[in-house]
């Protein structure tokens, strides 16, 4: 991929971000979740995770268990919680969900005013 292409990540009116190739880049460019660290990169695909680092530029597959009954999609999870009268956890909790929406909010404001947007927000916004 050459070094000028530019992928824009569009919010409700605007360009909000690009993702830029770098030449410090380790691994493929992924769709999926992926952590790209100094050392290498991890790319976490629905059946297994990549792990590409200088030496593996190709990457090293690492097979994942698949998921327990229960948690294997979003809908599944949340309807077995329901059920079963369990607590809703993790990325899926919705404090935890409130707190990111936040930041991303804190983002776009600090964006589009080009300073410094302090959390937690103002009620007033």
């Amino acid at each position: 991929m050459p070094l000028d292409v530019q992928l824009p990540f569009v919010g409700e009116e605007e360009v909000v971000g690009y993702d830029k190739p770098s030449w410090s880049q380790i691994g493929r460019l992924s769709v999926d979740p992926t952590i790209y660290g100094t050392k290498g990169t991890i790319s976490f695909g629905p059946h297994e995770t990549m792990v590409f680092t200088k030496d593996k530029q190709e990457g090293e597959a690492i097979a994942v268990d698949p998921l327990p009954q229960g948690e294997r999609n979003a809908v599944e999870y949340f309807l077995t919680r329901i059920k079963e009268d369990r607590p809703i956890e993790g990325m899926c909790d919705p404090k935890f969900s409130r707190d990111v929406q936040e930041v991303l909010e804190a983002g776009l404001i600090s964006s589009k005013s080009g300073t410094v947007t302090m959390i937690p927000l103002n009620e007033d916004r």
